[in-house]
């Protein structure tokens, strides 16, 4: 089994690709706008002769070997919808190191307009003889912001690196329904409108009946911070009664605590 190792700019590095080849897995990182081609460029000197110096054109600028344009019904980018979004997928091999890599340029267009400023550039050592197998790549880098989401959710709710929950089952639990609901949201999302657990996570996050990826994720950060209340009750013999007398306590010296 090969494993795909999906990585941001700051794994643009050439001895990341060679170790990663030398594994026998695989890898889609995306490249920095710096990155140069194989292809050298015409460069004039100030009296408009061909300079000997050696430059190379950038994967952004260069034409491709290979292009296709597929459209995109719905694309949703920072919250905000697009609809019949034009994607240009290029493609063509690169040499780096001596080693041959595919690089994927894409580009998104809605309306004729780009939707970003420059285009992605994906790097990859899986084989891309067709349109398909490109769009497998750029596919699979998207996959990372599913990841990103939960990584996210686990760091700001629920302390990624200081899990207050210390039992291992209830942990790989969290782990286990945070990247379901994250990875297939989209694909189950009208089922879990139905769901009474969807619904009740919601309802605990007071999404006044919204069906959402982040009122799914508050409600289970909710239901975490209360399993730990009732694991830390039954530790230290903290009755319902204690903790409503700690809570009238708190409200009667409220005005004292708030001139501290």
């Amino acid at each position: 089994m090969r494993l795909p190792y999906i990585s941001d700019r700051e794994f643009d590095n050439t001895d990341f690709f060679a170790h990663i080849g030398q594994q026998g897995d695989h890898f889609i990182t995306r490249l920095k706008l710096s990155r140069v081609s194989n292809e050298r460029k015409t460069v004039l000197t100030p009296k408009g002769k061909v300079s000997k110096k050696i430059v190379y054109q950038k994967l952004v600028d260069k034409s491709f070997t290979n292009k296709v344009i597929y459209s995109i019904e719905k694309l949703n980018i920072k919250g905000k919808l697009y609809k019949n979004v034009d994607c240009s997928l290029e493609w063509e091999t690169l040499l780096i190191a001596e080693k041959s890599y595919q690089v994927v340029r894409i580009s998104l267009f809605c309306e004729n307009k780009a939707l970003f400023k420059h285009p992605m550039l994906l790097l990859t050592n899986k084989e891309i003889t067709n349109s398909e197998k490109a769009k497998v790549v750029y596919k699979g880098y998207l996959l990372r912001f599913k990841i990103e989401v939960v990584f996210k959710f686990l760091k700001q709710n629920l302390g990624w690196e200081d899990f207050q929950v210390r039992n291992f089952e209830t942990i790989k639990n969290l782990l286990a329904i945070a990247f379901f609901l994250v990875g297939y949201f989209k694909e189950l999302e009208e089922e879990l409108k139905a769901h009474p657990l969807a619904l009740f996570l919601c309802n605990l996050a007071k999404s006044k009946g919204k069906i959402t990826i982040f009122f799914l994720l508050q409600g289970l950060t909710k239901l975490v911070h209360f399993q730990e209340v009732e694991q830390w009750k039954i530790e230290y013999n903290i009755t319902n009664e204690d903790i409503d007398l700690l809570m009238q306590q708190i409200k009667k010296n409220k005005g004292d605590l708030g001139s501290l």
